[in-house]
């Protein structure tokens, strides 16, 4: 199947080299605007596979929540450098290199159209140096392994996107912000917005609740963390990374007590020790080490796992 894509660009001689350059490279344009958020919502979506997104120097950001972008089911490919055109030098080298993010964008269409509910959740839970390690953590871990993860990071509600397409641009795996009847589905990250509490069903269904997140701490990690290990059980666990303070030590217990892991960053590796070594003082801890040990460890356990219960339910 030929892929349908959306580009989110104004007219201009660098957005017609961009739709020449994913024509030639075998894929169809569907869509070729730019309207403004209002307009967006006024509109009908386009029937696109994905998107292509080039650098916005006037708003980087905020095109990661456009409207038009369905996360679920489109993956969006991102242009940090400016586009060239069809006349310049650096054009066939450019080219090259959009080839290779759109033949990673066709692999992450097709994981998107055979989506599973998780069988496994893992919470990722940082604070002050957070984003950099997390996304470190994430480029090395397989997308293909049946776990969901929920992303619990100490930020403010306007960096959310920043969030999300940080995920999106340093790993595979699927970012989306946690929202009302959103399934906890397998190489996703879900991140847990400041905004207001989420509540998570029976089954894994999250649900946004109309009040905010208790305590000091927002999102609240021992909030999401216990969640998780009430629904989940054995089948869950977390990852302390860096962070400031001591919210995770109660979570930690409470996923230990159902028969979930913990892991922590190796305090000497984090920007800000203090959560990591928090939960060691409490004891309540099954792995240390560096985020590239976490990341390999985390796939030699989650592909063992996969194993087990493949046999076991066989």
């Amino acid at each position: 199947m030929t892929l349908r894509l959306g580009i989110l660009a104004r007219p201009s001689p660098q957005s017609y080299a961009l739709r020449m350059a994913v024509k030639e490279l075998g894929y169809q344009v569907g869509y070729c605007e730019k309207p403004s958020f209002r307009e967006a919502r006024l509109s009908l979506k386009p029937d696109v596979d994905g998107w292509i997104i080039p650098r916005d120097p006037v708003a980087p950001d905020m095109l990661a929540s456009h409207p038009f972008i369905d996360t679920h089911r489109q993956p969006v490919v991102f242009l940090d450098t400016e586009i060239p055109t069809l006349v310049s030098a650096r054009y066939d080298p450019w080219k090259y290199d959009l080839a290779r993010k759109l033949s990673e964008c066709r692999l992450r269409h097709a994981r998107l159209s055979r989506r599973e509910a998780a069988t496994r959740v893992w919470v990722l839970a940082a604070s002050t140096g957070g984003v950099e390690v997390a996304g470190k953590f994430l480029a090395d871990v397989s997308p293909d392994l049946d776990v969901a993860f929920l992303y619990v990071q100490h930020i403010a509600e306007r960096h959310v996107d920043q969030l999300l397409r940080m995920v999106e641009r340093r790993s595979e795996w699927r970012a989306d912000i946690g929202r009302d009847g959103l399934p906890l589905y397998r190489g996703q990250v879900t991140v847990v917005s400041p905004a207001g509490k989420l509540h998570i069903e029976k089954g894994g269904t999250l649900r946004l609740m109309d009040f905010p997140w208790q305590g000091q701490y927002s999102p609240n990690i021992d909030d999401v963390a216990g969640q998780v290990a009430r629904e989940f059980g054995a089948r869950c666990g977390m990852i302390v990374f860096t962070g400031m303070g001591y919210d995770g030590v109660v979570g930690s217990r409470m996923i230990r007590h159902r028969g979930g892991q913990v892991w922590v960053q190796e305090p000497g590796s984090c920007a800000a020790p203090a959560m990591p070594e928090a939960v060691l003082e409490a004891q309540a801890v099954d792995f240390v080490g560096p985020v590239e040990t976490l990341a390999r460890h985390f796939n030699e356990t989650m592909a063992g796992d996969g194993s087990r219960l493949a046999a076991e339910g066989s």
